[in-house]
């Protein structure tokens, strides 16, 4: 981040634009992820249009945007390769230890 709290380099400015829709409502409009990202609406508007491109991100009604499938074919090729038995299994075997309880992972 730099000075203001605004991201500095483009891949900065990129992955703050994606943690926005990661973290946000279904679809923004750019004054939203202006405002989110610290960002003039120019420099979003320039970023959201390569991201379109790529299918990162789409349009969506109303002038908003939306995670596309690109996003959500990254993101689904980042979970599966996620060894989430393993992060899980440190959990799984504190909770049986509660009188009662059962841990399951599905």
């Amino acid at each position: 981040m730099s000075r203001g709290g605004a991201p500095a380099s483009v891949s900065r400015r990129v992955v703050a634009l994606l943690r926005v829709f990661a973290d946000g409502q279904d679809s923004l409009s750019i004054g939203e992820i202006s405002e989110r990202v610290g960002l003039p609406p120019s420099t979003v508007h320039r970023l959201l249009g390569s991201l379109v491109e790529e299918r990162i991100i789409e349009r969506a009604a109303r002038r908003r945007y939306c995670i596309g499938q690109e996003f959500s074919r990254i993101g689904a090729i980042a979970a599966r390769r996620l060894n989430l038995r393993g992060l899980a299994r440190p959990l799984q075997q504190e909770l049986p230890a509660a009188p009662g309880e059962t841990a399951l992972l599905s």
